[in-house]
């Protein structure tokens, strides 16, 4: 009876052993990986994350955080922003992108979205030429690019 007992409590053991390590492993492939691109004359840095980009044709979707060097005040969360992540897509036949969504990060690193468009309602702009829109259009579009 002991030794039944024992063997039940190795096997649940086991079983909850292998649910932790394939829900670490699942996390861990939707984590993101945030790749710096570069930093402003005001030392604020651009990233992609580099899980996050989506390929559809000539459009890619991408996460981007810029990071503030200096907090900045938002009636949205009334209080510091200190990192902004814009969920972007870009065109890469026509060197243009659409902002999809905005999410404000606080001192807290909570993320309140401020701004999500439909698909259908978005609005592409070109990427100014030296611009960090374009160096970042440039990153997820490769060879893409006209």
């Amino acid at each position: 009876m002991v030794a039944g007992f024992v063997e039940g409590l190795v096997t649940c053991r086991s079983i909850m052993y292998a649910a932790v390590l394939l829900c670490t492993l699942g996390s861990a492939a939707s984590a993101s990986d945030w790749t710096v691109l570069d930093v402003d004359a005001e030392r604020n840095r651009y990233s992609v994350d580099q899980a996050s980009v989506r390929r559809e044709g000539q459009r890619v979707t991408a996460r981007v955080r810029t990071e503030y060097a200096r907090p900045r005040e938002d009636a949205a969360i009334a209080g510091a922003v200190y990192a902004v992540v814009d969920t972007l897509v870009f065109d890469c036949g026509t060197a243009s992108f659409a902002l999809a969504s905005r999410s404000l990060v606080a001192a807290d690193l909570a993320e309140t979205q401020t701004i999500a468009n439909a698909r259908e309602d978005l609005r592409f702009r070109r990427a100014a030429a030296g611009s960090m829109s374009e160096r970042i259009l440039r990153h997820v579009c490769g060879a893409r690019m006209p």
